[in-house]
């Protein structure tokens, strides 16, 4: 269409059949919720701005059928601020967002009638799902991976077939007397893009499959991989989007009579502006209310993360133009509701997608394009279903009805496979197909398989990374809280649980038949670690692992437990001094939960099974899921002494500054150890073997503290000691800094609490007892692995940084 012929149809003349000003079947399906406004009440207004504004808002708030959900908006804030339930955040954020999605449709509409066709359609095309696109980036912002994938999957699967399934059946009911015909010429190019889509989201699955039997794979290949598809789908997409607004538009253009006052714009261009922006802020506010809330949600209503993103989340969020393209479909106007489906479909699937593969790839973030064999199996089977439904121009009833099925098939399948929220991608079915072919004859490639109950720990990490890269192991890990660097090997699957909820555990670890290894290296810590509540907790968690996994477990060869050095001194109360080795006698007064520990296990596995207990000083790696994570709170500390300019005090007590009080482990010498106890023949032992894991030679904050203010670049003061200095009272209340600091360099979202805990510096600085190992068991046995400690922190601080956790 000409300018002239764009003229003439602004200036009245609606009879022609073009699509209006760059509107699209999304814009179209949208309308259809939209109210006709009464002007006579606001025209008395005798004010002009006030008449003005009023003007708009009636336009932009009341003039849509949904108004009626936008108190959600407000009440969703409200519950936010008064820390209301997390559950119904997350459902008044919902609600919320299905007004705001159809609204943005609206003010992009209204723009387009200022900018013009093209600029208008290329508009829609970017905005057209605007909503998912601002979930997805803060999913990926948050680095919930799995909430990211989950609702861009199911916004593709819900447009394919629930959206295009409802409107062929509404539209078949309402027009049973005559034939329903469209062009297949803007599906058949929809189905080729969806198809190429399929295509690269399938290869980094087949590839990770593939390479899983020689040992070749890594995560890195895949996440390559995944960049250049990336890439190539967005080509793909703005290569259709020429070929859509310029080169064959016609192709896309629906036949339609438009009112004339359909055809004009309702509120000035600066006026849609501003309320585009301002409504695009609110749905990225109640978009970071819903990633941030969906897993308590999950919680609280006993559904999977995975059947809310996938079903429930595109169900409210698209109902606007859901509910316009099934009213299309009854007016027999296919062509706009087969726009509005697939070409939805197609955005999600060729521009959402891989633009939060790109956005990832710039901020350091592991987002690929393996959605596991479930997710890309039900993906797969839709795409081709649809083009099979599509293919002769026509449609009944039928086909409607066999689209809603398989989605409620698809449905069915996510609410009762409660796949792992956390990290990986592999589902409860593949976990136990996994532990099947396993027991069917693989031992050959997987001699050894080990389940690592606290994987997301300082150690657990280390431990799965090392036992993954060695041939012939398989990995389970198991933790409540999600991965934040999921693990990238087809040798290792992530098990959500928790273990303290025995039936949960049961039904979650009793089908691992296979495992020949078991590392605890997690605890509880709900309770004062002194007190007999703590003691129970732990026996708790660990007895109901035990429960689960010794029936099923036939070939179990080896249990590590891993407790700490202060087996040697009293939580709380007596204290003792010296120099410790593994024979030395436990303390006599308070409670200790390792000493619970370990004699659930010599009642449980004395004379069946080997088993050992690892006991480090203070573990020295990178977690933000670590209650006593000394290198997160000592990089905290340095990262706010230089954000303020405070001066880096060591701010403990003499003694310690002095001298050694306790020992450093690093978690990878931590974790070679429980290797190497559970897979040495030599040394095992079915009554127990306790091992003192610490780096070697002692050490003194004073000869160390110099060398760590230069890698946080501060200012180290001669004076060293402060009166009444307190970590605590000093830190405890800088929530707001570190917030500043982790925006000003872009670095992982986390609290200040994820990572530093203030009470455990100010009792590390002030520790009463002198917990010193001997490794004299080890060296002779033949553990010789060391590191300097000081050493050891430079390392985990580079890593920290590395992973964007601190600056």
């Amino acid at each position: 269409m000409d300018s002239g012929e764009l003229s003439h149809m602004e200036n009245g003349d609606s009879k022609g059949k073009e699509v209006i000003n760059g509107k699209t079947a999304h814009t179209m399906s949208s309308s259809i919720l939209r109210k006709k406004s009464d002007p006579m009440l606001i025209s008395s207004v005798r004010f002009q701005v006030l008449r003005h504004f009023l003007e708009n808002l009636q336009e932009v708030i009341l003039g849509t059928k949904l108004a009626v959900l936008f108190p959600a908006i407000p009440l969703a804030m409200a519950a936010d601020f008064y820390k209301y339930g997390r559950p119904w955040i997350f459902a008044l954020s919902l609600l919320g967002l299905t007004p705001l999605a159809e609204r943005v449709s609206f003010l992009t509409e209204q723009i387009a009638y200022y900018t013009g066709p093209t600029v208008g359609g290329l508009l829609n095309a970017t905005c057209g799902n605007a909503t998912e696109l601002i979930i997805a980036l803060f999913a990926l912002y948050q680095r919930k991976i799995h909430v990211l994938k989950y609702s861009l999957l199911g916004s593709i699967i819900s447009n394919l077939l629930l959206v295009l399934g409802s409107s062929l059946l509404c539209g078949g009911l309402a027009n049973l007397k005559k034939e329903q015909r469209y062009d297949r010429k803007q599906a058949d190019v929809n189905s080729l893009l969806l198809l190429l889509g399929l295509l690269c989201h399938m290869l980094p699955l087949l590839f990770r499959y593939a390479a899983g039997g020689t040992g070749i794979f890594t995560g890195a290949s895949i996440l390559l991989l995944s960049r250049a598809s990336s890439i190539l789908m967005l080509v793909a997409y703005f290569g259709y989007i020429f070929f859509q607004l310029k080169t064959h538009r016609k192709l896309f253009e629906s036949d339609q009579e438009e009112d004339e006052e359909d055809e004009k714009a309702v509120i000035g261009f600066w006026s849609a502006f501003s309320w585009l922006v301002g409504m695009t802020l609110i749905i990225a506010l109640l978009s970071e209310y819903v990633v941030g809330t969906i897993e308590a949600a999950s919680d609280s209503w006993g559904i999977s993360v995975s059947f809310i993103s996938i079903i429930l989340l595109p169900i409210v969020g698209n109902a606007a133009e859901h509910a316009g393209s099934i009213i299309f479909a009854l007016k027999d106007k296919l062509d706009i509701s087969l726009g509005v489906a697939l070409g939805s479909a197609t955005q999600i699937s060729m521009f959402a997608v891989p633009l939060c593969v790109v956005v990832g790839w710039t901020m350091r973030i592991h987002m690929d394009l393996d959605f596991s064999l479930l997710e890309t199996g039900c993906l797969a089977l839709s795409i081709l279903l649809v083009a099979f439904t599509l293919q002769d121009g026509t449609s009944h009833y039928m086909k409607g009805v066999v689209l809603c099925l398989c989605y409620v098939a698809i449905a069915a399948c996510f609410f009762v496979d409660k796949i792992p929220m956390e990290g990986d991608r592999v589902s409860k079915g593949e976990l136990m197909a996994a532990a099947r072919e396993s027991n069917k004859g693989t031992e050959a490639v997987c001699e050894n398989v080990a389940i690592i109950f606290g994987v997301t720990g300082l150690v657990g990490r280390e431990l799965a990374k090392r036992l993954v890269s060695k041939p012939k192991w398989k990995v389970y890990g198991v933790a409540r809280n999600p991965e934040t660097f999921p693990i990238q090997s087809p040798k290792y699957h992530f098990i959500s649980c928790d273990l303290l909820n025995s039936p949960e555990t049961l039904q979650k670890l009793s089908s691992l038949h296979d495992v020949t290894h078991g590392f605890w290296v997690t605890w509880a810590n709900q309770h004062p670690l002194d007190s007999p509540e703590c003691c129970e907790q732990n026996r708790a968690m660990l007895s109901n692992s035990l429960n689960a996994i010794l029936p099923a477990s036939k070939a179990l060869k080896h249990f590590s437990l891993q407790t700490g050095m202060s087996h040697y001194a009293a939580f709380e109360g007596e204290k003792n001094v010296g120099f410790f080795d593994e024979e030395s006698p436990r303390m006599s007064t308070g409670c200790n939960f390792y000493y619970v520990l370990e004699d659930l296990l010599s009642e449980t596995l004395d004379g069946k099974v080997g088993w050992s207990v690892h006991r480090p000083g203070v573990i020295l790696g990178s977690s933000h899921r670590t209650q006593f994570n000394f290198i997160g709170s000592l990089c905290v500390y340095g990262a706010i002494c230089k954000h303020l300019n405070f001066p880096f005090v060591f701010g403990g007590t003499r003694e310690s500054w002095e001298e050694s009080y306790i020992d450093g482990s690093d978690a990878r010498l931590v974790a070679e150890q429980h290797i190497w106890a559970a897979t040495n023949e030599e040394i095992s032992s079915s009554y127990g073997q306790p091992f003192n894991s610490i780096n070697g030679r002692s050490f003194t904050w004073k000869e160390m503290w110099a060398s760590l203010g230069r890698k946080f670049g501060v200012e180290v003061p001669e004076e060293m000691f402060k009166e009444d200095f307190s970590f605590t009272k000093a830190l405890g209340d800088k929530q707001k800094v570190w917030e500043e600091i982790v925006g000003k360099e872009g670095l992982v979202p986390t609290k200040m609490e994820d990572l530093a805990n203030w009470e455990f510096l100010d009792i590390l600085f002030r520790y009463p007892a002198k917990l010193l190992g001997s490794r004299e068991k080890t060296d002779r046995l033949g553990f010789t692995m060391r590191y300097k400690t000081l050493d050891s922190i430079l390392y985990w601080i580079d890593l920290m940084r590395d992973e964007k956790f601190i600056p």
